[in-house]
């Protein structure tokens, strides 16, 4: 009996070591290591890892964790209080969660916020560049990567042409140019973006 009594203490004493160090582990969400007091409006953003590649012209196949009845969806509490929609979340370098919203317009249109782990607002960056649309002798492409290193791409990648009577592009008209952004998501949260730069293409 005595040995029973003492297999229970010593299986009581095992659990209560098991619970507290579970206590102290944070769970894995959405990002850096986080307590469970997530804040709710995380929770509407799907997790994803790095790298994250976004072409914002091509709509479904540019975005593969939405769909179009998401994007277009009226629902105010599927939206952002900017109107956005909530597109991801994932991993970050540091203290803090990262999500990214999409805007709409002729392309979707990315933009990063970072918060701290109180749910307050560290900071937000454009990470679209927003040149691309539609009309006779333009084409654009839309583009937006956050590298493994937490490094920032995005560029639109243009040609423009003058057209004949007809509608047909004159090719010695055409140029090609690449407008573009380069920047950095640090350990704090904050964004480093530089301004819009240009590059001219061959054609």
């Amino acid at each position: 009996m005595r040995n029973v009594k003492n297999n229970i203490k010593v299986a009581t004493a095992f659990l209560g070591i098991i619970l507290i160090a579970s206590c102290k582990n944070p769970i894995k969400v959405g990002g850096s290591d986080i307590q469970t007091n997530v804040p709710d409006f995380i929770k509407k953003y799907k997790e994803t890892t790095l790298p994250i590649v976004m072409k914002g012209c091509e709509f479904e196949k540019g975005l593969p964790l939405t769909n179009e009845n998401i994007l277009y969806n009226r629902v105010d509490s599927n939206r952002t209080p900017d109107g956005s929609v909530p597109y991801c979340t994932f991993r970050t370098n540091g203290d803090y969660y990262a999500v990214i919203n999409l805007g709409l317009a002729d392309c979707i249109l990315p933009s990063l916020v970072t918060y701290d782990k109180n749910g307050k607002l560290i900071d937000e960056k454009f990470i679209g560049i927003g040149y691309c649309g539609s009309g006779p002798g333009f084409h654009c492409e839309e583009f937006t990567s956050i590298r493994n290193d937490f490094s920032i791409y995005t560029s639109d990648t243009i040609s423009e042409a003058e057209t004949d009577s007809l509608g047909n592009e004159i090719k010695e008209t055409l140029h090609k140019y690449v407008m573009y952004k380069k920047g950095r998501l640090l350990s704090s949260g904050k964004i480093e973006l530089t301004d819009t730069l240009r590059q001219v293409l061959e054609k």
